[in-house]
């Protein structure tokens, strides 16, 4: 992995958003981490019987932090904390029970903060995940049945378009960015790089260009890419981050759109193997790491 030492911290928020593990998943906390040498600031939840937190988002305003709770087997909500601390409340609550319960996840606000992405999860291993659009002004739903398989859904065009990765993405097949045109809900899909696949999207304050995580070949080599929010296509190379590296979150700075933070794990150790995560910071196209080993946080964001 590319670093430096010559680099210096301008231009990156002081702090960013990520799920602490501690030693064992049941413990995990959403938690506030230096973004200079990663080292925790703050927690902002407790643990909880059941476990599992992840997808972590600050709102737009920077008051409040967006996550999903784990409940136990099978059973989710989508919670929400201040980020300077204070009382979990459940956001979306699942609805449903046992084999017919349906879990929320994945939350994600527009730019504006009007409205929420997210996905609902059926427990019934038939059923099929679905796309979410909610206005938080209203609590009315814009999407309905019929909107499959989303990843890493971001606004771009002034909160007119949702972009997302397609649902059965394998190497080389599967659609690699389908996008949904507000109000119509028209979905059109782009095909990914041949050989490659997109881990994870993030789009720019500005919301002019779209960035991801772009996964290719035998090798599992990583890169940065931007992607033209016209044509969707890739249109140049940020950064390439490695090989053996796969792609788990991607953030872009709000204060600085050409600052991104980055979580990979390595691809060629076992999935169990401990202190296989880095934090990467990525600017002007130069990468570094921010911390790496076991106590590294993960589902990270600014």
């Amino acid at each position: 992995m590319p670093a430096t030492t010559s680099v210096t911290a301008a231009g990156f928020p002081a702090d960013f958003i990520g799920v602490s593990w501690a030693t064992t998943p049941v413990m995990a906390v959403e938690a506030v981490y230096s973004a200079t040498d990663g080292h925790l600031i703050r927690k902002l939840t407790v643990p909880m019987p059941g476990g599992g937190l992840g997808d972590p988002r600050l709102s737009p305003d920077g008051r409040t932090v967006i996550f999903s709770r784990g409940q136990g087997t099978c059973a989710q909500t989508i919670d929400t904390v201040p980020f300077r601390g204070g009382r979990e409340q459940v956001l979306v609550p699942m609805t449903g029970t046992g084999n017919n319960a349906i879990n929320p996840g994945d939350p994600s606000y527009s730019a504006d903060g009007r409205y929420l992405i997210y996905d609902t999860v059926p427990c019934n291993p038939s059923g099929h995940v679905l796309l979410h659009i909610r206005d938080l002004s209203t609590g009315r739903e814009l999407t309905g049945a019929g909107f499959l398989g989303v990843a890493d859904s971001v606004f771009l065009d002034h909160d007119s378009e949702v972009v997302f990765a397609g649902p059965g993405l394998e190497v080389g097949t599967g659609p690699g960015l389908e996008v949904l045109r507000m109000p119509s809900m028209a979905v059109t899909a782009y095909p990914v790089p041949r050989g490659c696949r997109y881990q994870a999207l993030a789009g720019t304050e500005t919301e002019t260009e779209l960035d991801a995580l772009l996964q290719c070949g035998p090798g599992h080599q990583l890169s940065v890419v931007a992607i033209s929010p016209r044509t969707f296509t890739v249109t140049r190379t940020l950064i390439r981050l490695g090989s053996c590296l796969g792609g788990e979150t991607i953030s872009l700075a709000p204060a600085d759109p050409s600052a991104m933070l980055a979580e990979t794990y390595d691809a060629c150790l076992s999935p169990t193997a401990r202190g296989d995560y880095r934090i990467v910071k990525i600017r002007a196209g130069q990468a570094w790491p921010v911390t790496s080993g076991q106590d590294v946080p993960q589902s990270v964001s600014w």
